[in-house]
């Protein structure tokens, strides 16, 4: 076992042993009214998870706001922004991936990949800010209430209330990958997944094996949903054409498992020359694309961390888009749940 196997067993043991008895007693505060959680008009949907990250939440985020537009309704997207570089107490709004306002500090630089993936798909509102309640308030001063607030990585958020919870597992490795630690590191004990009101197996293949990990979440939450993803592309931006398979690529990516892109384009039969690889939303500089001399293959999220950056220093690239695909079991559940 080598030094970064022994730190993050180690980060796990902390978690089980300290963090997840903290979050159990917050979880149970305000379940009792003894910390307050804010209601907001409309329908409120959590999407979250247990694990640290890889499970889709974005594309289901933007699936699930795609069918409420279908549906005749009116979402928007409410997040953190994990590393977009926003303070505690400033909140942006973007949509079809301008800014609308940016409180309090004006010309704020600002790096929200997933919110501005969200926003360019959708053209609708997508909030960010690490205080979410302020931020929804702050929308609210200059806006009309929406019909629902789709909260993206919302299911520790508990400081606003919810109509559904919506916990996300990947389908292959649910509660972590057996060769990557980092992803074993639950964020709560697991007693907590009867809190959700349906569980979704992201990533879902079929004919896919069903795991022991897979069949105790489900004993702990009766309602559960397969949701496929398919990927499209890698394709230009410019043109929408596809990457040509006659050359070598340089993968760029910050994603919490550039693996599955990497398994991806190889079963695509794209040969990738270099990696340029850095952990989770995590920016690229342009010097990290200095030395780069074949086009350049990245994920939207990876795109959108920092637009400018690709536009002005790669010559050519494409980007890998991944999307959710609801199922109508799934869709049926919703209507139930969310549409009057």
């Amino acid at each position: 076992m080598n030094l970064k196997q022994i730190f993050l067993n180690g980060v796990r043991l902390l978690f089980t042993t300290l963090w997840h008895p903290l979050m159990a007693i917050r979880r149970f505060c305000y379940q009792n009214e003894l910390l307050r959680s804010v209601k907001l008009p409309g329908y409120v949907v959590a999407i979250g998870n247990l694990t640290t990250g890889g499970t889709g939440k974005t594309p289901v985020a933007i699936a699930l706001s795609r069918w409420l537009l279908d549906k005749g309704q009116n979402p928007v997207i409410l997040t953190r922004g994990y590393k977009s570089g926003l303070g505690k107490d400033e909140a942006v709004c973007l949509l079809k991936d301008q800014e609308i306002w940016l409180t309090p500090k004006k010309d704020r630089a600002f790096y929200a990949d997933e919110a501005r993936e969200e926003a360019h798909a959708l053209g609708i509102p997508v909030i960010i800010g690490q205080n979410r309640s302020l931020a929804a308030r702050l929308f609210l001063e200059k806006n009309p209430p929406p019909s629902h607030w789709v909260l993206d990585d919302g299911f520790q958020h508990l400081k606003i209330k919810r109509d559904l919870d919506l916990l996300l597992f990947d389908s292959s490795w649910p509660l972590g990958h057996p060769l990557d630690f980092a992803t074993q590191i639950l964020r709560e004990h697991l007693g907590v997944i009867a809190k959700a009101d349906a569980i979704l197996f992201t990533r879902f293949q079929k004919g896919q094996k069903v795991l022991v990990a897979r069949e105790m979440i489900e004993e702990k939450c009766k309602i559960s949903f397969d949701v496929p993803f398919a990927t499209k592309g890698p394709y230009s931006l410019k043109d929408k054409t596809p990457a040509p398979h006659e050359m070598p690529y340089t993968l760029v990516t910050a994603i919490a498992q550039p693996n599955r892109v990497l398994t991806i384009l190889k079963a695509q039969g794209f040969e990738i020359q270099k990696e340029i690889i850095k952990t989770d939303h995590q920016r690229f500089f342009k010097e990290d694309l200095a030395s780069i001399e074949t086009p350049v293959i990245t994920t939207e999220k990876d795109f959108y961390r920092d637009p400018q950056l690709f536009l002005n220093h790669v010559k050519d690239f494409y980007v890998l888009h991944i999307e959710a695909l609801l199922g109508d079991d799934l869709k049926d559940y919703l209507t139930r749940r969310l549409i009057n």
